[in-house]
């Protein structure tokens, strides 16, 4: 766990025009951060947080050949015309806690104001009729459809609410088919926009009672 004073001098840097961090275990760089009043603004780039569309963030292991010598910390935020990502490396696990309390803390001031609002419009897209695109898949009232590429086309292949399962791994987001082992794709966290919206889609459908609506509009 992490001290209350390291938590306390985070929130100092996020909310302070002209506090900087640290981006790398190594070297004297240092990049100015600030969280307030709807946006982010981090190295010199604005973004403003309800013009954001896509979401990346996670973990991955830096290795030299098969040896694990750090991590890297990713934070990525995009708008119909910007993108904005905000990148930490710990090395031989110099200053972990100051990274973690980084990465955890300005999530906690973005988390929200982002993903609740594209959940609430992805929802409404899908009881409107619409269809929510994450990655390979295309989310609608009626499933998720799981998008591969076949020899100079594209096959779709529909698991039905009612077929599908979700699994959460450390690092991806499995969507499968119950009943075709063969219907199934991975999701990485670092690699895809949007996947967490797309599991709060999922939870909403099979823990919130989304279900039940989807199969009213569907009558």
């Amino acid at each position: 766990m992490r001290s209350s004073s390291n938590l306390v001098w985070v929130n100092k840097i996020c909310h302070k025009v002209d506090e900087v961090i640290r981006t790398n275990s190594f070297g004297d760089e240092h990049v100015p951060i600030r969280i307030g009043k709807g946006t982010i603004v981090f190295n010199g780039k604005e973004i403003r947080l309800e013009e954001v569309t896509g979401i990346k963030t996670g973990l991955q292991l830096i290795q030299l050949y098969i040896f694990p010598i750090g991590r890297k910390y990713l934070i990525a935020l995009k708008t119909p015309t910007d993108q904005l990502d905000i990148v930490f490396r710990s090395y031989f696990r110099i200053d972990n806690d100051y990274f973690d309390g980084l990465f955890d803390e300005i999530l906690d001031e973005i988390w929200d104001p982002i993903t609740d609002r594209l959940l609430e419009e992805s929802i409404k897209l899908i009881t409107d009729g619409g269809v929510v695109v994450v990655g390979n898949c295309r989310v609608d009232r009626e499933g998720v459809a799981v998008i591969t590429d076949a020899a100079l086309s594209k096959k779709f292949d529909l698991i039905p609410w009612s077929d599908l399962d979700y699994d959460m791994k450390h690092d991806r987001l499995v969507i499968s088919s119950k009943s075709d082992h063969q219907v199934w794709t991975n999701l990485y966290f670092l690699d895809t926009w949007n996947v967490d919206i797309l599991t709060a889609i999922l939870d909403w459908v099979f823990e919130e009672n989304g279900l039940a609506e989807l199969n009213k509009l569907r009558q």
